[in-house]
């Protein structure tokens, strides 16, 4: 592995996705042999988890010439100014995305889908523009990951059905998720003003997996993570004064509701007949 004094951190550009660090990673992980086919590189497992444990664990401040910043003003002016330490953060966001895309190690980063998706979802609240910068590329890798990409031609505006699947289905996947999405719905519409703090940033990221999922015939039947229970927190996202939000909530809310409606249109031409 690569010793952390050969690193010479001021060269690894954060606007360019820390510079060649994550290739250069690949490039020594990719010969790692594999003893059985579709099992994990142990190296690579090593690395991941690491990555992940510096997300998670390491504050989000930015230290300029000894100094401890958590205001994203500042760090915007001043990093143009002097050299920044101490980013490992977003280095690790950006190396971990890289292993995310990267089909070689799709059976490497499998385990790490869930923990990878949780963490994109939390780094969306940093104070810290960079940091949230990043978590929204991690985002973006993982859901085309989860989801594959896009069908259509319109992209975003008009989902495949190849590009969602049901709930029961992803949550019983990644089931630490719904604890993750009912705890950030909850408590960011649970007032006016948190709809509209920081904090709410989040609620993008979560409507943007909520409009992929659609209700399951089976939901309920041996499994408490319906999307029943998200529905009332999708509507009050209606009320945020972000318009995105506020875009993504009216879509999530057709996909959670679009079973419900098909069975009124169905009974409405049953009683017609």
């Amino acid at each position: 592995m690569v010793e952390e004094n050969t690193l010479d951190k001021n060269k690894l550009c954060l606007t360019r996705r820390s510079g060649g660090l994550p290739f250069y990673l690949q490039s020594i992980l990719t010969d790692e042999p594999i003893k059985q086919r579709g099992q994990q590189r142990t190296y690579v497992a090593k690395l991941m988890d690491t990555l992940l444990n510096i997300i998670q664990n390491d504050p989000d401040t930015i230290q300029i010439d000894g100094q401890i910043l958590e205001n994203s003003r500042k760090i915007t002016y001043l990093s143009t100014l002097v050299n920044i330490v101490d980013i490992d953060k977003i280095h690790a966001y950006n190396t971990v995305r890289s292993f995310y895309r990267n089909q070689r190690f799709s059976n490497d980063v499998y385990p790490y889908i869930e923990r990878g998706l949780h963490l994109s979802i939390t780094g969306f609240t940093s104070s810290i523009w960079m940091i949230r910068n990043s978590a929204t590329l991690l985002l973006s890798t993982i859901v085309q990951r989860i989801f594959g990409p896009s069908k259509t031609k319109d992209g975003e505006d008009n989902l495949s059905k190849k590009n969602s699947m049901t709930s029961r289905e992803f949550f019983n996947k990644y089931p630490s998720l719904f604890h993750l999405f009912y705890q950030q719905l909850q408590q960011t519409t649970s007032t006016r003003s948190s709809i509209e703090s920081l904090s709410s940033s989040c609620l993008f990221a979560i409507l943007l997996i909520l409009r992929r999922l659609y209700p399951s015939p089976l939901d309920g039947i041996d499994c408490s993570l319906t999307l029943d229970k998200l529905l009332p927190f999708v509507i009050k996202c209606e009320e945020s004064p972000l318009l995105r939000i506020r875009e993504h909530s009216s879509k999530a809310l057709l996909a959670l509701i679009h079973q419900q409606i098909n069975q009124l249109m169905k009974q409405s031409k049953d009683n017609i007949r």
